[in-house]
């Protein structure tokens, strides 16, 4: 496994992380214990030691608590904040709910989503004392702008922003990436792989639950979604003359940009996570890079935004 620096934090962590969303049958259809248990173990043996959770990601909490429960100083663990408005008693109220659930007196990483109807200084004020209640050794946001980036400055530092960023969805990189740099905050980046868009696991004749979070991923829509799968096979082709499958191309891609500290994955299968593994052994030139901007010129669609 590789490592890198959380953003300014000083913070070592793993490439790859490991999602909590897909495993929890809470957006990505249904998921019994044993299948995501068993995802859980095979990543922690790949040396994929972050784990991003939240409450909201179906039981994933609790099997994490009962899977690291043993080995806590192994793991980097990540929660979320869920109760809104975040005041300083909610996001205390809610990492405490976490922190039950994880079986541990202590998050690696909490990240909080934007709050439009609380006041960003007083949503600091809440990081602020999550962190120096021990609760939390580093504090970060997900799908946050600019603007409010900038207010975190002088008042507490943002270890991380989780941020969408794949071969097919670069608006973040555009709008959010150039702050993140000047301040020194490490991007997460979520949806590496468009959402199984870009692991080679979607063709034309797949049809996703009605309860799949993809239903709602403009990327996937009846209009766009031949479009984007003839980008697709493109894409396997130009993995394919460089020995890799398009997964290890599209995760090579995301780390490619020394900005980007961990890509998180969201595989439930063993091989696949294997797999996913096997893109670090990629290192992309810069010609190749821009040849992989000309073959995705063509995607039609825009990916979700979440917060």
């Amino acid at each position: 496994m590789q490592y890198r620096q959380l953003g300014c934090s000083g913070i070592e962590v793993p490439v790859l992380g490991l999602g909590g969303w897909t495993l929890g049958g809470s957006a990505y259809g249904e998921v019994d214990r044993d299948t995501a248990m068993t995802a859980m173990r095979t990543a922690f043996d790949l040396g994929i030691t972050l784990i991003d959770g939240a409450p909201y990601y179906g039981d994933t909490e609790i099997w994490f608590g009962e899977e690291f429960r043993t080995r806590r100083h192994e793991v980097f663990l990540i929660t979320k904040s869920q109760r809104r408005p975040y005041t300083k008693a909610n996001l205390f109220a809610n990492i405490e709910g976490s922190l039950r659930n994880l079986r541990t007196d202590y998050a690696d990483l909490y990240v909080i989503f934007p709050d439009a109807n609380t006041p960003v200084d007083e949503i600091l004020d809440g990081l602020i004392q999550v962190k120096e209640s021990g609760k939390a050794r580093a504090v970060g946001v997900t799908n946050w702008d600019s603007a409010m980036l900038q207010a975190s400055v002088g008042k507490v530092e943002l270890a991380t922003n989780q941020l969408g960023y794949s071969l097919f969805d670069r608006y973040w990189q555009k709008t959010v990436f150039p702050t993140c740099a000047e301040l020194g905050i490490g991007v997460m980046a979520y949806s590496p792989l468009a959402q199984g868009l870009l692991s080679g696991a979607i063709t034309a004749d797949t049809i996703l639950p009605p309860d799949d979070v993809r239903t709602h991923n403009n990327l996937y829509a009846p209009e766009n979604l031949p479009t984007n799968l003839t980008v697709v096979e493109k894409l396997k082709e130009f993995a394919s003359e460089r020995g890799l499958t398009l997964s290890q191309l599209a995760l090579a891609w995301t780390l490619a940009n020394p900005l980007v500290s961990v890509a998180i994955v969201g595989t439930r299968r063993p091989n696949r996570l294997a797999e996913d593994v096997g893109a670090l052994k990629a290192a992309l030139t810069p010609v190749e890079l821009a040849w992989l901007d000309t073959i995705v010129a063509s995607i039609v669609g825009v990916a979700p935004r979440f917060g």
